[in-house]
């Protein structure tokens, strides 16, 4: 035989009924920064930088150093749609690694490069 139990906590249910809601809208949100210019230097709280500059030349961003960052994710993306003819290089800071290397290039119009890092000295994409 199943047993049915009723809870009248309908306060507590309330609130956390009005935190979920409120995690849930900050899931929708996202900060994006804007390169017009020749240089940018990415931040740890960018979540998008759309890249303009590349309707008029070539563009160089600079990643945030890991080790005051921590691990985040971020998106750059040519929204000039002009990375065939200007691209985009997205150099390390310090020491850290991309991939590998020292730089990340987007050479595709409209081209999109995916950043995440593992904490500590590597960036990695996709």
């Amino acid at each position: 035989m199943s047993t049915i139990t009723t809870i009248n906590a309908s306060d507590q249910v309330d609130s956390s009924r009005a935190t979920i809601n409120t995690n849930l809208d900050n899931l929708n949100r996202y900060d994006r920064s804007v390169a017009s210019t020749a240089t940018y230097t990415i931040l740890a709280t960018d979540d998008i930088v759309g890249v303009t500059y590349t309707a008029t030349g070539a563009v160089t961003l600079t990643l945030p150093a890991i080790s005051s960052a921590g691990k985040i994710m971020f998106v750059v993306k040519d929204e000039g749609a002009n990375a065939n003819t200007f691209n985009i290089t997205i150099n390390r800071a310090g020491s850290d690694t991309v991939d590998g290397g020292t730089s990340a290039t987007i050479s595709t119009d409209s081209g999109a490069l995916t950043f995440y890092n593992d904490g500590t000295s590597a960036w990695f994409t996709y």
